[in-house]
């Protein structure tokens, strides 16, 4: 699999000063600061910013890599949720396409606020939504 994970960790403090609020990671604004700075390291691979509290972890998709989302274990994203599925979602990337499925889930996967039926392409900065956890795309350059 040609898959890497990177995680990396911004000072939230400076966030919160930015954006004014306590709760930064959950607000737009916030990912869209986020966004801005992974957006300047992209490169060949695209990435999966996932934001969970105070913190986010980028995840790479290579052409003909495969995300797993889910409360599994063997996911590639496990997700600690009683509202997701063990196996929840599935991110796949083919060439510049990139789509999400929902992998029968019972809760739904979400793009941009709008309940998926089966899978959906994703775009440049979309945002995919699984119970309470956000993540965007960012595709490379």
């Amino acid at each position: 699999m040609d898959l890497v994970q990177l995680t990396t960790h911004i000072d939230a403090t400076a966030v919160r000063a930015a954006i004014g609020t306590p709760d930064a990671y959950v607000t737009r604004e916030s990912r869209d600061i986020v966004d801005q700075q992974v957006r300047e390291r992209a490169s060949v691979a695209a990435l999966l910013i996932l934001f969970d509290g105070g913190r986010h972890e980028e995840h790479e998709l290579h052409d003909g890599g495969t995300l797993r989302i889910g409360r599994s274990i063997t996911a590639d994203i496990p997700l600690e949720d009683p509202m997701i599925s063990r196996k929840h979602a599935v991110i796949e990337r083919h060439g510049s396409t990139i789509r999400v499925l929902d992998d029968r889930s019972l809760n739904g996967v979400f793009v941009n606020g709008a309940r998926i039926d089966g899978s959906q392409t994703l775009g440049d900065a979309d945002e995919v939504q699984i119970a309470g956890f956000v993540m965007r795309l960012i595709l490379p350059s």
